[in-house]
C-alpha cells in the first residue's frame, strides 16, 4: 500500500495499520509483514506498539504503557519489559544498538524508527464502481476461504477451560531474599498440585523473555502460565502474580497481594484460589495448602533449606539437611520437613561416598 510521512497520525488512524522501516503494522491483524515474511503479534504487544508510535520520537513513561495498556492493573514493570523484549525480536530489534525501540533507563521507551502512514485511498468513480451482482459473485468464492481460515485462527474461546499450568520462579523484588522467593513458589505450586483437574507443570528457570507466550506454553505442552515477584520490607510482602492464557497470549489475571511475612502462606493460597477460578477448576471455594508450618519462623527454615538443597552439591545438601532439622525444632508437626530432611539424606552419599549411611540418620 502506498505511504507517507507528512501529516501526525492519531491512534485512531495508527489503528487502520503504518509502515515501521521494513515492516508494514497491521495492528487489528496483529501482524507484522515484510514481503512474505510475517510476523503474529499477540494484544498487548500490538497496543504497546501503536502506543509508541503515536507518540514516535517522544519518551513514553513506563506508568503511562503500564496504565494504558494494562489498564494500571500490571503492579511491576515485568509484563512491560517482557512484552517489549518480545517486540524487539519480533522486529529484529537490538536492544543495545536499537532501530526501533530504545530504552530510557527508569523512565520508559523511545520508538526511533519514522511512522509512515499509508495514502488516502482516491474516490472512486460512478463507472467504476463494482456491480451488486458481480460483488454477489465475489463473495459466493470467497467466503468459504475465509470461513475455513477464521475458523483454525480464532483464538479458544474465553469460556474454555484451561487444564493445565506452567509455575515460573517467583522473581525477587528489591532486596528481596533468593530462598523467600523460591519458598513462595514451591508452597504455591504443592497448593496447585492439590487441585483436581489441573495439571501443575513446575518450572525451574525463569521466564524466557525473548518467547511469546504462544510459544513457550506450546514448548511446555501446557495452557496457562503462571509468574510473579515476591518483595520483602521489613514485615511486609508483596506478591504480584499473572495468569496468561498461553493459547491466545491473553492475560487471564494480573493482580497484587499485600500481607505481611507471617501471612505467607495465606497470600500463596489467595493466589492458588484465584489461579484455579481463572482457568475454571474451581466454582468459587477457597483453596488451602495441604501443609504448613506453624509460624513464619519454621517457613522461613524451611525455605532456606529448600533452596540449599536444589543447589544439590554436598555442602549445600548438608546445609539443608541442617535447616530441615532446624524446621523440625521448630514446629514438630510440619510434615513436609520430615520428608524433605529424608530426600536429603538419601542424596548426601552420591555428594560425598566417603559418609557412614549408617550414622548418618540421626536428628
Amino acid at each position: 500500500m502506498a505511504m507517507h510521512e507528512d501529516r501526525i497520525p492519531t491512534y485512531t488512524d495508527l489503528r487502520k495499520g503504518f509502515r515501521l522501516e521494513q515492516w508494514e503494522v497491521l495492528p487489528d491483524r496483529g501482524l507484522l509483514r515484510d514481503g512474505e515474511i510475517e510476523e503474529h503479534l499477540e494484544p498487548k504487544m500490538v497496543d504497546v506498539l501503536v502506543l509508541l508510535a503515536a507518540h514516535s520520537g517522544q519518551v513514553v513513561l513506563k506508568e503511562k504503557l503500564i496504565e494504558s495498556v494494562w489498564e494500571g492493573r500490571a503492579q511491576s514493570d515485568e509484563p512491560l519489559n517482557r512484552c517489549v523484549s518480545m517486540l524487539r525480536k519480533k522486529l529484529g530489534d537490538d536492544s543495545s544498538n536499537p532501530t526501533f525501540i530504545e530504552t530510557i533507563p527508569r523512565r520508559g521507551y523511545r520508538l526511533k524508527a519514522s511512522v509512515i502512514m499509508p495514502e488516502a485511498p482516491q474516490e472512486e468513480s460512478t463507472t467504476e464502481r463494482w456491480s451488486p451482482r458481480w460483488v454477489l459473485g465475489v463473495g459466493a468464492l470467497i467466503l468459504p476461504v475465509i470461513i475455513v481460515w477464521w475458523s483454525t485462527h480464532l483464538p479458544p474461546p474465553p469460556d474454555t477451560p484451561m487444564r493445565s499450568v506452567a509455575v515460573f520462579p517467583f522473581q525477587c523484588r528489591g532486596a528481596t531474599e533468593k530462598y523467600l522467593c523460591f519458598g513462595f513458589s514451591e508452597a504455591l505450586t504443592s497448593t496447585l498440585w492439590h487441585v483436581k483437574d489441573i495439571k501443575v507443570v513446575r518450572i525451574k528457570m525463569p521466564f524466557p523473555d525473548q518467547d511469546s507466550y504462544q510459544e513457550v506454553a506450546s514448548r511446555l505442552g501446557v495452557d496457562g502460565l503462571l509468574t510473579g515477584s515476591v518483595q520483602r520490607m521489613g514485615e511486609e510482602l508483596r506478591i504480584t502474580a499473572e495468569l496468561i492464557d498461553g493459547r491466545n497470549g491473553f492475560i487471564a489475571f494480573s493482580d497484587t497481594f499485600d500481607g505481611v511475612t507471617e501471612d505467607i502462606f495465606r497470600l500463596q493460597e489467595q493466589v492458588a484460589t484465584i489461579v484455579s477460578q481463572s482457568i475454571g477448576a474451581n466454582s468459587g471455594r477457597p483453596i488451602h495448602a495441604p501443609s504448613e508450618p506453624a509460624s513464619f519462623e519454621a517457613f522461613e527454615s524451611y525455605a532456606r533449606g529448600q533452596y540449599q538443597f536444589e543447589i544439590r552439591d554436598r555442602a549445600s545438601v548438608e546445609e539443608s539437611i541442617e535447616l530441615f532439622k532446624q524446621t523440625i525444632r521448630i514446629d514438630p508437626m510440619f510434615g513436609p520437613a520430615y520428608l524433605r530432611l529424608a530426600y536429603a539424606y538419601v542424596l548426601l552419599p552420591d555428594r560425598d561416598p566417603s559418609l557412614d549411611a549408617d550414622s548418618m540418620y540421626e536428628l
